[in-house]
């Protein structure tokens, strides 16, 4: 009747299958994280964990780790609690089904309506955060899959209503777990991002033993443990938290533990996210030299018309012979020089996109 709404956010308790200090831990400590490349996905954990057991597929019965909250009609999370669970999935959603769902108004029964209560929620929690200073960034994603000699180029917009919001329970599940872990003195390692001024302002976020304000997050804490089917350092501390969950004062891993588990996994994670970016943007430039070299693309100023972003590839490259442009400006541009060993690209100028519309006129 207030308005409120509870919402419980499922993780897979990742946990349960795989044993600390086992074979399997070992090799997951070892790769960090699950690599995504055009060519393959090499996942941290077999298939068997990860898209089998562990994996929340409709028709199963799961373990997870929930985060059970109580949000208010403008976006203030009045309860919240933790705690493992087993759950029936009765339907498993992608992005583009729930957006379809959230564009057609006229839909109704259960599915449609719990989306539309939940997309609410999460536009006032992202609303809350943008107030306290949260820094909301919505890139277009070039996603690319490669088998045998074709290589196919789509772009997602990481600002859809199903992505933003799916991304929003999570942000607010990762602050729930942080907030308790610091209520109840768990070790975890935060993500922390101070608030400063002057000469400091903009400091990149950092690892801390301690709870502190995450400035670009917009939250008094944060730690993330949503991903431990694809990040070990999520899985150590889904099992840090489920040790004192199961017994306070009780925990899987001490301070220094948790350090040397994490800084190695952070290292091992900034490796492979390069190696996806290197991949990806190989063979995004092999596409264009093989299909685009003559062709008219449409792109977006990046650096006042010192580089462009070619916008059905999410691609940068360097641009040539563009007057004095603003940023975000639209422009139409061709392929000038590509090299894909070398990450080269380079654009040449042809006209503004408002000279377009002025010509139709």
């Amino acid at each position: 009747p207030d308005g409120s709404l509870r919402v419980r956010v499922h993780i897979a308790l990742v946990a349960d299958f795989v044993e600390r200090g086992g074979a399997m831990d070992r090799e997951a400590a070892t790769r960090a994280t699950t690599v995504y490349l055009p060519e393959l996905t090499v996942r941290m954990l077999p298939d068997a964990i990860s898209s089998q057991a562990a994996s929340l597929i409709a028709g199963e019965i799961r373990p997870v780790l929930t985060t059970d909250v109580t949000i208010s009609a403008d976006g203030e999370l009045l309860e919240s609690s933790i705690y493992p669970a087993r759950i029936a999935i009765s339907q498993r959603l992608d992005y583009d089904s729930t957006d379809r769902i959230l564009a057609d108004h006229n839909a109704s029964g259960e599915i449609p309506e719990t989306v539309r209560k939940l997309n609410l929620a999460a536009t006032h929690l992202r609303e809350r955060r943008r107030r306290a200073g949260a820094i909301l960034i919505q890139r277009r994603e070039a996603k690319v899959r490669v088998r045998g000699n074709e290589i196919d180029v789509s772009v997602i917009d990481s600002g859809s209503p199903s992505r933003l919001m799916v991304g929003e329970f999570m942000v607010l599940s990762n602050y729930v777990a942080a907030r308790y872990a610091a209520a109840h003195r768990v070790p975890i390692i935060y993500r922390v991002q101070p608030k400063t001024t002057g000469e400091f302002a903009g400091q990149r976020p950092r690892l801390s033993l301690y709870p502190e304000y995450h400035s670009g997050i917009g939250l008094d804490f944060y730690a993330q443990f949503s991903s431990p089917i694809r990040r070990y350092a999520d899985l150590v501390l889904q099992r840090q938290l489920i040790a004192a969950l199961s017994r306070p004062d009780h925990f899987a891993y001490s301070q220094e533990e948790l350090l040397a588990v994490l800084a190695g996994a952070e290292n091992a994670e900034a490796e492979g996210r390069e190696l996806e970016r290197r991949a990806k943007r190989y063979w995004i430039l092999r596409y264009l030299q093989r299909h685009a070299v003559d062709r008219e693309l449409n792109a977006v100023v990046t650096r006042e018309g010192v580089s462009a972003e070619l916008v059905d590839f999410g691609v940068r490259g360097t641009l040539h012979g563009a007057p004095n442009l603003a940023t975000q400006s639209s422009i139409v541009v061709q392929i000038g020089r590509v090299d894909p060993l070398r990450g080269w690209l380079t654009m040449d100028y042809v006209r503004a996109e408002s000279e377009v519309a002025d010509r139709a006129r």
